[in-house]
């Protein structure tokens, strides 16, 4: 029994890794945790032509980042209409950019195009909030979230067809044992045809079982944070179950 649940969490490992090659990774540097370093990385994703980015932050900087994270969440559950997201999302690249994370090439004005897809912003000014509860989905959406277990894969090219980028959230796989599952953990936010959802707490991608899609056409920036990951862009549909919601 032990030994099967190791061959299949091998095997959940190996596969990530050979299906998302980016895994967006924050390493502490050795040293006091007063002197530490930390290299935080990101890239852009749906997207070719840049290159990801790895910065070196000083403790305090990081700490200033992780504020920063903490105060664009406020920011956004005070936003209501998609014109004031986009917003927000426009003021997080500049200050992405201030902290030198911008992928290699990319000036601010490419990253804010990309990160909330312009050509549909008129079809979005009308957004309402909705209340969510079992599952979320929307459409030609804004989104943004920081959660564990998510994978960004990049768009696939196959003869004939065109596999666009998609995010893993989580995992389910049906074994001779019963069900071998992971959960992302986290919130994530959107801004769509289907009006303005949120959630937080544990969910997975709605297409499963085996690596659970809850995004497809994903085009924006990811940035490593330990243990999870910090997204935010445009989506053409994100469809999550919620598991377990978060107090906090």
């Amino acid at each position: 029994m032990k030994r099967d649940y190791v061959n299949r969490a091998s095997f959940l490992v190996v596969a990530l890794v050979i299906l998302c090659p980016t895994l967006f990774v924050v390493k502490p540097t050795q040293g006091s945790s007063a002197n530490a370093y930390y290299d935080v990385t990101s890239q852009a994703c749906g997207i070719n032509g840049h290159s990801s980015t790895t910065v070196r932050l000083t403790a305090r900087n990081y700490q200033d980042l992780q504020q920063y994270l903490a105060d664009f969440r406020t920011k956004l559950n005070q936003t209501k209409t998609t014109v004031e997201a986009a917003q927000v999302f426009d003021e997080a690249v500049i200050k992405f950019n201030q902290f030198g994370l911008l992928p290699q090439g990319m000036s601010v004005t490419e990253a804010q195009h990309i990160v909330h897809g312009r050509e549909f912003n008129n079809l979005l000014q009308n957004s309402q909030r909705k209340t969510t509860s079992g599952g979320l989905v929307n459409i030609l959406c804004l989104i943004t979230g920081q959660s564990t277990h998510t994978f960004f894969i990049e768009p696939i090219p196959i003869p004939l067809v065109r596999i666009d980028s998609l995010i893993i959230y989580g995992s389910e796989f049906i074994t001779t044992d019963g069900y071998f599952n992971t959960y992302a953990d986290g919130w994530l936010q959107s801004y769509g045809l289907l009006g303005i959802q949120s959630w937080s707490g544990k969910f997975q991608g709605a297409h499963h079982p085996g690596f659970c899609c809850g995004g497809y056409g994903f085009t924006g920036l990811v940035i490593g944070i330990p243990s999870d990951k910090f997204y935010i862009g445009g989506m053409a549909l994100l469809s999550i179950d919620c598991i377990e919601t978060q107090h906090n």
